[in-house]
């Protein structure tokens, strides 16, 4: 008896369906690769952007406090400077402060409140 090996037309062809669909399956793979870097390449982007504006808006935030804390701090200024400048009492404001003080010691003396 002899043997004789034919080739398996079937068998070959579905040898070369599994080759092209491991094949497909890698470049399959390969773009989705690819596009998961470009993916999480711009999430880091816009995360730097992101950051960037905040830490612009927290500066500027920043700098207007700053610029009103001083310029309050100017009016105060010149607020106690004012207060701490003395000026004479005329002779209305005089006689009215001597009036006031004969009055409570009036009061003082008669006891009455």
């Amino acid at each position: 008896m002899k043997l004789a090996l034919e080739p398996d037309v079937d068998a070959d062809s579905a040898i070369v369906r599994v080759l092209n669909a491991e094949c497909a399956a890698r470049e399959s793979v390969e773009r989705a690769a690819t596009e998961v870097g470009l993916i999480a390449e711009n999430a880091r982007a816009q995360a730097r952007r992101l950051q960037e504006r905040t830490e612009q808006r927290v500066q500027a935030v920043a700098e207007r406090f700053e610029r009103e804390r001083l310029a309050r701090l100017a009016q105060i200024s010149a607020a106690m400077k004012a207060l701490e400048q003395t000026q004479p009492l005329t002779a209305d404001d005089a006689a009215r402060v001597q009036g006031a003080v004969q009055s409570v010691a009036q009061q003082l003396i008669r006891g009455q409140p």
